[in-house]
């Protein structure tokens, strides 16, 4: 997925039966006129679908024409011409979109395709270099290894991410690594591959957990607050000695978030929410059907919460929400997905983890570590995997 080709991301997508039936669905609708809005929520059925097979975050921005080669041609089409479509409600008080000047992922709040894509790549390219230092350098990181030497021991690959992300004397400077040639090089300051891995894969599994649209749809630098409430005080103490919080994002590719970085416009914003928590309330061919098992259709009005409804109601909702049915959702989640009542009664009827418990649902804590560990064998066990 993150190499040059791209026309070959999803091809284990296109045949899975929800796949199949969203693309036959949008093949078939010619008829039906196209706006904004409905560009937008199938856009959020496709990325929906794609992170549960995939793995890949339902916030990135596919590239158009992956869409294009997976069948769905009407969805890339209308994506194609986004800026000339009408808008008949979510947009059309945007002064953004009154002018014609929006794209679709800002429309839609997702990280544009080629900052996540070089996100991806460096992660990669990190991932490779440090296995080929373990298979012909016993692991040592003190020098940077020749690119006529990676492509003689057969990784012309890894060659070609050095040289897609600066080449030798770039990178090893980031990485605090002396050249075979003798070359002087500039002081960075300390840095290792292996927190560089850690913090990139920390930060792909934020991004997992995330839902469209995003308010700032930028891969940022976390922030210690957020290290620090997700169990990763290793890392908050590694930033310190490697620079600060600045010069790592600066080395890594990421955005320093100050209070500037780039904003969604706020009614697009607001229109963008409107519509991804109404997705699942429209058929993909646009017909007003309500999917079978969405928590929407099981809100239960006038109804007193009691023990065994909250846990009913919540193991219906992980069932539908979640990308493995086996984790406790975090609190956010269910403001996220419109059921505020949930959290609510959860909040009323139980303490602390004991829901967890009660439901036979794992903890968000250990799900984060089970997510990390998994990236980690996944990574080692097979270098295509994302």
């Amino acid at each position: 997925e993150l190499q040059g080709n791209e026309s070959s991301l999803i091809s284990s997508v296109q045949n899975h039966p929800a796949s199949v039936d969203l693309k036959e669905n949008t093949r078939n609708s010619m008829t039906e006129f196209w706006t904004k809005e409905r560009v937008v929520q199938q856009l959020y059925l496709y990325l929906e679908s794609y992170k549960k097979y995939k793995h890949r975050p339902s916030v990135w921005m596919p590239q158009l024409a992956e869409l294009s080669h997976e069948g769905y041609s009407k969805l890339f089409n209308a994506c194609s011409r986004f800026k000339k479509l009408p808008s008949v409600s979510v947009f059309s008080d945007s002064p953004t979109s009154s002018e014609n000047k929006i794209t679709i992922d800002c429309a839609a709040g997702l990280v544009p395709f080629k900052e996540w894509r070089f996100f991806e790549s460096q992660l990669q390219l990190f991932v490779e270099l440090k296995q080929y230092l373990q298979l012909y350098r016993n692991g040592s990181e003190e020098y940077f290894p020749e690119p006529t030497e990676i492509i003689a021991n057969g990784h012309g690959e890894l060659a070609l991410l050095i040289q897609k992300h600066g080449g030798k004397v770039l990178l090893a400077q980031k990485l605090d690594m002396r050249l075979s040639s003798g070359i002087d090089k500039l002081v960075w300051g300390p840095m290792t591959l292996d927190f560089a891995i850690q913090l990139l894969h920390f930060i792909r599994s934020q991004f997992l957990q995330m839902t469209p649209p995003l308010l700032y749809p930028i891969i940022c630098m976390p922030s210690e607050k957020d290290l620090i409430r997700c169990g990763r005080e290793d890392l908050v103490c590694q930033v310190v000695e490697f620079g600060g919080y600045e010069n790592v994002a600066r080395r890594l590719g990421l955005a320093y978030f100050d209070g500037k970085s780039r904003k969604l416009d706020e009614a697009v914003f607001r229109g963008a929410r409107s519509l991804w928590k109404g997705r699942k309330g429209i058929a993909p061919s646009g017909n007003n059907v309500q999917p079978i098992g969405s928590t929407h259709a099981r809100k239960r009005k006038g109804v007193a919460w009691t023990k065994k409804l909250v846990i009913e109601e919540l193991l219906q909702y992980v069932a539908v929400n979640m990308t493995l049915p086996i984790y406790m959702p975090k609190f956010s989640h269910f403001d996220e997905n419109d059921r505020g009542d949930l959290k609510n009664a959860i909040a009323k009827h139980f303490k602390a983890n004991s829901i967890c418990d009660a439901a036979g649902l794992i903890p968000y804590k250990v799900e984060f570590s089970i997510l990390f560990c998994f990236h980690r064998i996944a990574y080692t066990s097979n270098r295509s995997h994302f």
